[in-house]
């Protein structure tokens, strides 16, 4: 088990890296039965809330972006177009303030 935070990001415009993200969500899908998606300004943060919340095993930290507006699209992007994602919530977030934002990939229960 894991339990930690992986940085392995892109950065660049979201129409640019999306195809190289939905790469990567697939191989996930293929490796755990649980799979989220998300944005946060401090991973370690959020990754421990998950992990404490709902048993997390996995972070991996896949776009830098100093826009919250990027951060969301992308989110929203998978969100949308993913139903198997234990994504319950595909609105805009806020995640305060912060000089850079993070898209993150939550994985739990390794097949």
């Amino acid at each position: 088990m894991y339990n930690k935070v992986e940085y392995n990001y892109y950065t660049g415009w979201p129409s640019e890296i999306i195809r190289y993200i939905s790469i990567t969500v697939g191989l996930f899908r293929l490796r755990y039965r649980r799979v989220k998606i998300g944005i946060t300004n401090n991973p370690k943060r959020r990754f421990y809330e998950h992990q404490r919340r709902d048993g997390w095993e996995r972070m991996i930290v896949k776009y830098e972006t100093s826009s919250i507006s990027n951060a969301n699209e992308i989110e929203k992007y998978f969100i949308n177009r993913h139903d198997w994602l234990e994504n319950t919530w595909a609105g805009w977030s806020n995640c305060g303030i912060g000089s850079k934002f993070y898209v993150y990939i939550l994985l739990a229960d390794k097949i």
